[in-house]
């Protein structure tokens, strides 16, 4: 026996939430630019899983880069857009992981969030990395609904 609890399907005998794919149009996904075998989000009952998110401009099918702010900007405003298409906002975020493509971006990185989060800020691993598929920025986020940490 299985119910529909507005997140997708539930084993109603072990209370066990199932996945549910969500896409969130104004973001990047695996099409155009962004080809690839991956989704852009997977949601398991109140715990949101987000893959990499770059700075890249979905409509437009090209990378925001014209200056670490603009690109670290872009993959916040397209993170946003999978957290509210998912049911998340930015102040639900637990974890966040951001890989740069040059370490020098990070004091643009630390003031971009400062002006998206309050304190207490969610954990954060920041990484330099040799190369990204687009751009010099990508964050990964895990998102619990419903946590609401002051952001």
């Amino acid at each position: 026996m299985t119910e529909d609890n507005g997140i997708g399907t539930n084993d109603a005998m072990n209370n066990v939430p199932t996945q549910r794919f969500v896409h969130a149009a104004d973001a990047p996904d695996n099409a155009g630019i962004n080809i690839g075998n991956f989704s852009q989000v997977v949601r398991i009952g109140h715990i949101v899983y987000i893959g990499g998110t770059l700075a890249t401009n979905q409509h437009e099918q090209r990378v925001v880069d014209e200056s670490p702010e603009a690109a670290i900007r872009q993959a916040f405003r397209n993170l946003e857009a999978i957290c509210l298409e998912a049911g998340a906002s930015l102040k639900d975020i637990v974890m966040l992981t951001a890989m740069l493509t040059d370490l020098s971006d990070l004091r643009t990185l630390n003031a971009v969030q400062a002006e998206l989060f309050a304190a207490p800020f969610p954990p954060r691993s920041t990484y330099q990395v040799v190369a990204l598929p687009h751009g010099r920025i990508e964050l990964v986020a895990v998102a619990y609904i419903g946590s609401g940490l002051d952001n």
